[in-house]
């Protein structure tokens, strides 16, 4: 696929294995963490298309913007990889979902809920510029391998990716690009208690493109 300047890319690379997109949709679909994806995808109508993998290993990439559709598009080549790349795809949704909710006057709990955990987890309003890496999202790697956090601070130990690494180690271990004991585990339990307070929050307020 050409390169899109204006399109996002994610890159994951773990294993090499493909898989025809049916037949990893089906293997991917007995994973719980793939139902907790697709409904909050689902219900925000933003569920990307998948598509299989042609890279030589099992690159996945979660691009979208001109040219693409609204939704954006995702490649993988078996599960772990498609966890990791719709964990993108549900990062940007719950983005949009959090600047929405600062639009409005009121706020139901759940709403209420799930800014609060955003801005302990991702984002703290104020904060957007010139922070240092290890007081951002990626604090906790910080914390537990500080020398590992700054080697890696260009991809792996960027927030966004240690939850998206962390959720697809639940569903197989992460030997190509590992790191330290315990964070992959901890950034996947944080970003599926976020999933969940989000899918909370969308539930109230259904979706409609354009709003």
């Amino acid at each position: 696929m050409a390169d899109n300047a204006l399109a996002p890319r994610s890159k994951n690379a773990l294993a090499p294995r493909n898989h025809p997109a049916k037949d990893l949709l089906r293997e991917t679909a007995e994973f719980p963490q793939y139902g907790e994806l697709v409904e909050y995808l689902t219900s925000r109508r933003m569920l990307p298309p998948v598509k299989q993998t042609y890279y030589s290993g099992s690159e996945g990439e979660f691009s979208y913007g001109l040219g693409l559709p609204a939704t954006g598009v995702v490649e993988a080549g078996r599960p772990s990889t498609l966890i990791h790349e719709l964990t993108h795809a549900a990062q940007r949704q719950m983005g949009l979902q959090y600047h929405g909710l600062k639009k409005k006057s009121k706020l139901s709990p759940e709403e209420q809920q799930f800014m609060s955990a955003y801005e302990k987890l991702l984002y703290t309003p104020g904060e957007m510029f010139g922070r240092k890496p290890e007081i951002t999202s990626s604090k906790t790697a910080w914390a537990m391998d500080p020398e590992w956090a700054k080697k890696n601070v260009g991809y792996r130990s960027t927030g966004s990716e240690l939850q998206a690494f962390g959720m697809g180690s639940t569903v197989s271990p992460n030997t190509f690009n590992p790191a330290p004991l315990h964070v992959d585990p901890t950034y996947g339990t944080e970003f599926q208690v976020l999933l969940d307070l989000a899918n909370r929050a969308q539930k109230l307020q259904p979706f409609t493109p354009g709003r």
